[in-house]
């Protein structure tokens, strides 16, 4: 009988060990969001992101110094559906985990704050640590700008960011938001400009 029970959670352990791995997902598999960009056109949510471009210079001496993303754009009737509509422009699913910073077009908090703190409280594509700044134009010209050829252009965006002490967060945002609060910035011809906290 000890023996028959044994044999039995070793057999059960084996089926743990192995199905750990049934869902899992390649990176290559993933499209990897590095930016979100929220607008509001024709009363509508616009999203632009950023997104690690793994074709982009691979293999070529363009992936050793030049901008590894590209953008698409979705728009819908909330956040959620903006979203979705774009990645549905892309062949991969979209992994947000490595999204660093969500920059909001002006006057879309105004429109869409209750959304927008239902969307970083339900935690789906944002984590509380990923930055947050407010555009004086559209956010889809600060996603969009190449920060003089950065690589990431999303990185070289949140470290400037930091650089000018401006930095606000997601979890920032929920608890301790007050209005003018957010970081404004403003694109330029290749780079993003920090105006003020």
């Amino acid at each position: 009988m000890k023996k028959i029970s044994l044999i039995t959670v070793c057999l059960l352990l084996i089926v743990l060990c192995f199905s750990a791995c049934a869902n899992s997902q390649r990176l290559t598999n993933l499209t990897i969001v590095q930016a979100i960009g929220l607008d509001e056109k024709d009363g509508k949510v616009t999203v632009t992101l950023q997104y690690l471009d793994v074709n982009k210079g691979s293999g070529t001496s363009e992936g050793l110094t030049g901008n590894i993303t590209a953008c698409t754009e979705g728009s819908g009737g909330t956040i959620l559906k903006a979203i979705e509509n774009a990645g549905d422009t892309l062949p991969d699913k979209l992994f947000f985990d490595q999204n660093k910073i969500i920059v909001l077009g002006s006057g879309f908090e105004k429109q869409h704050r209750e959304e927008l703190i239902d969307y970083m409280e339900s935690r789906r594509h944002s984590r509380p640590d990923v930055l947050m700044a407010q555009s004086t134009s559209t956010a889809k010209e600060i996603i969009q700008n190449s920060q003089k050829g950065a690589r990431v252009p999303a990185e070289s965006l949140c470290e400037q960011l930091k650089r000018n002490d401006a930095v606000f967060n997601v979890n920032d945002y929920l608890n301790d938001y007050q209005q003018n609060s957010l970081p404004k910035i403003r694109a330029g011809k290749d780079y993003t400009v920090v105006i003020a906290n």
